[in-house]
């Protein structure tokens, strides 16, 4: 079975409309997929970060994500 979704995708929940990006991912025997996501904003100075099965999830416009496409984290100065 192909995967909907890879780590490091920016991701939106069609039910809750969550948006972030893909920073886990869990396969179980018996049930589907889920994906953590991790929202690009904090919440009282913490990150916010919701698990959804992948079904749910839709891929949004792929933006460059730091860590993911030989992009190195900013401020890095450096290439993976």
């Amino acid at each position: 079975m192909k995967r909907m979704v890879e780590l490091g995708d920016r991701v939106k929940d069609t039910i809750t409309d969550f948006e972030g990006v893909a920073i886990g991912r869990a396969e179980y025997l018996h049930a589907y997929p889920s994906v953590q996501v991790e929202a690009s904003t904090l919440q009282s100075g913490k990150p916010v970060v919701h698990w959804f099965p992948e079904a749910r999830l839709r891929m949004l416009v792929p933006e460059p994500v730091p860590g993911r496409l030989g992009l190195a984290p900013s401020g890095s100065g450096q290439k993976e």
